[in-house]
C-alpha cells in the first residue's frame, strides 16, 4: 500500500500545484491567455459550415430616433450586447453620427473610470466654452439638427457597475452628451439607470423594450412601453404602453404627445377662465346687496352652468382638437419642446387666465349695471336683481362660447353642434325654468325663483344691445393681443400653421386650375365603356381582330380605309381663345368621328367619303408644346396638323385594340 499510494500521492500534488499555477495566470492575463489557446487550437483546420443569426434593426428605427432626437428627447440605449455591436447599432440607428466625438468608458478599476469620466467632462466643457457663439433656440427658427452639443458616450458593463457609484460625475458626463450607450449591462443595471435619471434629474423617463429583461426598467420608468414581437410578451404584460414595432413611439410621442398636451394646456387655461368669470361676476354683486349672501343668478342656472352650458364644447376641444395636423407634427419634431420646457401652461399663462376671468366679470357687471341703473320697462317698472341677473347669464353664457371657439383650431361636426348647440340651450332652458304654465301646473323639477322674468328680459331693446356690446368688449382685447402676438412674437406652431395655410391654398388653386383644364380623350361608337371588372394580364385578340382575317368578306385595304376613317381628324387653331397667360399652351378643338358597327366595313366602297359618317363628338383639348412665339403662324398650320394626325390616330388605334380586347 505504500508503494501505491506514495507515487498516486506525488502525482496529485504535482497536478494540483499545475493547476493551482496556472489558474492564477489566467485570472491575472485572462484575455492574452485565452488568444494563445485559440491560436494554437485553430490551427489546419477545414471550415465545413458556418451559421449566424441575423439581428437586424426594425424597419423606420433609424428615422425615429433621428426625429425623437430633434424633439431635444435625450435617448440612451441599454443594452446587452458587446461594445463592438453596439457601437455598430449606434450608427446603424443614427444615434450615433460620423462627425460626433464618442468617449469609451471601458476601464475595470474605479479610479480609472472616475478618470475616464473626468476627462470626457472637461473636454465637453472647454469645447462649449471654446465657441464664439453659443446656439440659443427660439421658437420662429425651424431647426434641422437636434439641439445639443456633438458628443456621444458608450460605457461597458464592468465600468458602470462603477459609475454608478459616482453619481454626480456620471450625471453631469452623460446629461453633457446627446447620445448614451450602456452595452453589457444586466437586468439590474437597467433599472437602476433609469432609477438615477428618475431621481437626480427630476426627468419624466419612459422605457422601452421587448424581453423579459427590460421589465425592471419599464417598471421603474414613469411611462413603460413594450413591443410585443419575438421575445415573449413579458415587456408588454409590465407596460403601460404595448405596440409591434419601435417605429411606432415616435407617432405615440411626437403626434398624440403634442396633441394631448396642447388639449390639457387649452381644458385648463379655458376652465380656469370660465369659472373666475362666473365667480367674481357674483362676488361683485355681494358688494352691492351687503353681502347678504343673495346670489346674482337663477339656482338652476348655477346648477347646470358647469354641465349644460360650457361642459360639452370644452369637452370636445379636449378629445378632438388638433392646433397641428399629423404630418407636420412628424416634420417638426420641435413642436415638442413647448411640452418640455412648460411654455404654455405656467405660473404666468395661470394668472393671464386670472385676470382675464376678472376682466370679463368686470365688463359683464358694471356696463350692464349703466345700462339698467336709469332704465325702466315699459309697464313703468325698474330693473330688479332677477332681470338683472338673467341678462348678465345670457352675455356670460354667449361670450365663454365664443372665447373657446376662438381657442379651437381643428372644427368638426361634434365641435359646431357643442358650441352653438351650448349657446342656443341658455334660449331652450330659460323659458322652461321661468314658465308660468309649468309653475301652474305644479312641477316641482324647478324652484321657478326667476318665474317670467325671461320673457320680460328678452322684450326689452336693452338686453339686445347689452349681449352685444358686453361681447364684443370682453373678447376684444383676446383677439387684439393674438392678432399682435402672431405677427410680433410668433411661436413656432404659429410658423407651422401659416406655412399649413400657405400649402392650403397652393393645393386649393392647382385643383382649381385642375379641375378647369380639359382633358383629352377619345370614345368609339359602338364600343362599350371599359368596366371596372378584373381584367386578364394576358395578351387579347385585338390585332387579329382588327387584321381582317375574322371579318366576313372584308379585304386588307378595307380595313385599312376604315382605320383611317375612324380617325379622320379636323383640326381647328383659334386666334383669339386663351384659357392661360402662358404663351407656351396651343389651343386645339379635335373633331373624332368614329364608326358604328362593323357591317359599314362590309358596305364601304374605296372612296372612305361615300361611307356613312356617324355622329361626331367634339373634345375641346389642350396641349403643351414649348414655342417661342404665341402666335401660331399659318405657314406651319399644315405641319402641325400632319403631326397631330399621326398622333391622335396611334392613340385612337391603341384605344380601340383596347376596347376590342375588352369585349373578348
Amino acid at each position: 500500500m505504500d508503494h501505491f499510494f506514495s507515487p498516486v500521492s506525488f502525482g496529485l500534488l504535482f497536478l494540483f500545484s499545475f493547476l493551482s499555477t496556472t489558474f492564477s495566470i489566467v485570472q491575472v492575463n485572462r484575455d492574452e491567455e485565452l488568444d494563445k489557446v485559440y491560436n494554437e487550437i485553430e490551427q489546419n483546420m477545414t471550415l465545413v459550415g458556418a451559421t449566424a443569426i441575423e439581428d437586424k434593426l426594425q424597419d423606420g428605427v433609424p428615422e425615429a430616433i433621428a426625429n425623437l432626437a430633434k424633439a431635444n428627447i435625450k435617448i440612451w440605449v441599454l443594452t446587452g450586447d458587446k461594445q463592438e455591436t453596439a457601437i455598430n447599432i449606434g450608427y446603424s440607428s443614427k444615434l450615433l453620427v460620423e462627425d460626433m466625438r464618442v468617449f469609451i468608458i471601458n476601464a475595470e478599476d474605479k479610479g480609472a473610470v472616475k478618470k475616464q469620466l473626468t476627462d470626457a467632462k472637461d473636454e465637453i466643457v472647454n469645447c462649449e466654452e471654446g465657441k464664439a457663439v453659443e446656439e440659443q433656440w427660439t421658437d420662429t427658427e425651424l431647426r434641422l439638427g437636434p439641439p445639443g452639443p456633438p458628443f456621444g458616450i458608450v460605457i461597458n458593463g464592468s465600468s458602470l457597475r462603477h459609475a454608478l457609484k459616482m453619481e454626480d460625475i456620471l450625471l453631469e458626463t452623460a446629461s453633457r452628451c446627446q447620445a448614451v450607450i450602456c452595452c453589457r449591462v444586466t437586468p439590474l443595471q437597467k433599472k437602476k439607470v433609469v432609477d438615477l435619471v428618475k431621481k437626480r434629474k427630476k426627468a419624466v423617463t419612459l422605457a422601452i423594450g421587448d424581453g423579459a429583461n427590460d421589465v425592471g426598467m419599464i417598471k421603474a420608468a414613469h411611462i413603460g412601453v413594450g413591443i410585443s414581437g419575438l421575445e415573449g410578451q413579458q415587456a408588454v404584460l409590465s407596460s403601460d404602453y404595448s405596440f409591434g414595432q419601435f417605429r411606432y413611439l415616435e407617432r405615440l410621442l411626437l403626434v398624440h404627445g403634442h396633441w394631448s398636451y396642447h388639449r390639457m394646456v387649452t381644458f385648463l387655461r379655458y376652465f380656469f377662465y370660465k369659472n373666475f368669470a362666473f365667480t367674481f361676476s357674483q362676488f361683485f354683486f355681494a358688494w352691492f346687496c351687503g353681502f347678504t349672501a343673495q346670489t346674482l343668478y337663477d339656482p338652476t342656472y348655477i346648477a347646470i352652468y358647469n354641465v349644460v352650458y360650457t361642459a360639452l364644447p370644452i369637452l370636445s376641444l379636449s378629445i378632438l382638437d388638433q392646433d397641428v395636423d399629423e404630418d407636420n407634427c412628424y416634420r417638426f419634431p420641435e413642436l415638442y419642446i413647448a411640452g418640455q420646457q412648460n411654455k404654455r401652461f405656467n405660473i404666468w399663462i395661470f394668472l393671464r387666465s386670472l385676470m382675464k376671468g376678472v376682466y370679463v366679470a368686470v365688463v359683464f357687471f358694471f356696463i350692464l349695471m349703466g345700462m339698467t341703473l336709469t332704465n325702466f320697462f315699459p309697464e313703468g317698472y325698474e330693473w330688479d336683481y332677477q332681470s338683472f341677473g338673467l341678462a348678465a347669464s345670457g352675455a356670460l353664457t354667449i361670450t365663454v362660447n365664443l372665447q373657446i371657439a376662438l381657442d379651437t383650431f381643428y372644427w368638426n361636426p361634434i365641435q359646431h353642434v357643442f358650441v352653438w348647440g351650448s349657446i342656443l340651450a341658455w334660449f331652450l332652458v330659460l323659458p322652461i325654468t321661468s314658465s308660468p304654465a309649468l309653475y301652474v301646473a305644479g312641477i316641482g323639477v324647478f324652484r321657478f325663483d326667476f318665474l317670467g322674468v325671461f320673457y320680460e328680459v328678452l322684450q326689452t331693446a336693452t338686453f339686445w344691445f347689452y349681449w352685444p356690446l358686453a361681447t364684443i368688449i370682453a373678447l376684444g382685447p383676446t383677439i387684439t393681443f393674438r392678432t399682435l402676438l402672431v405677427d410680433l412674437r410668433p411661436t413656432l406652431v404659429d410658423d407651422v400653421r401659416l406655412k399649413m395655410k400657405k400649402e392650403g391654398r397652393r393645393v386649393f388653386r392647382r385643383a382649381l386650375l385642375k379641375s378647369k383644364l380639359p382633358r383629352i380623350s377619345f370614345s368609339l361608337a359602338g364600343v362599350k365603356e371599359r368596366t371596372g371588372y378584373a381584367f386578364s394580364h394576358q395578351r387579347g385578340f385585338g390585332k387579329l381582330i382588327l387584321s381582317g382575317r375574322m371579318f366576313a368578306g372584308a379585304s386588307e385595304e378595307q380595313v385599312r380605309r376604315e382605320r383611317e376613317r375612324r380617325v379622320s381628324t379636323i383640326v381647328h387653331f383659334p386666334e383669339h381663345e386663351t384659357v392661360d397667360a402662358d404663351p407656351s399652351v396651343v389651343h386645339l378643338t379635335v373633331h373624332v368621328q368614329p364608326a358604328n358597327t362593323i357591317r359599314e366595313v362590309e358596305e364601304s366602297t374605296a372612296d372612305p367619303q361615300s361611307m356613312p359618317a356617324s355622329k361626331s363628338t367634339t373634345t375641346p383639348t389642350v396641349l403643351d408644346s414649348q414655342l417661342q412665339e404665341p402666335e401660331i403662324h399659318s405657314d406651319n398650320n399644315e405641319q402641325r396638323s400632319k403631326e397631330l394626325l399621326q398622333t391622335v390616330s396611334a392613340t385612337a388605334d391603341a384605344d380601340n385594340d383596347e376596347r376590342v380586347e375588352s369585349t373578348m
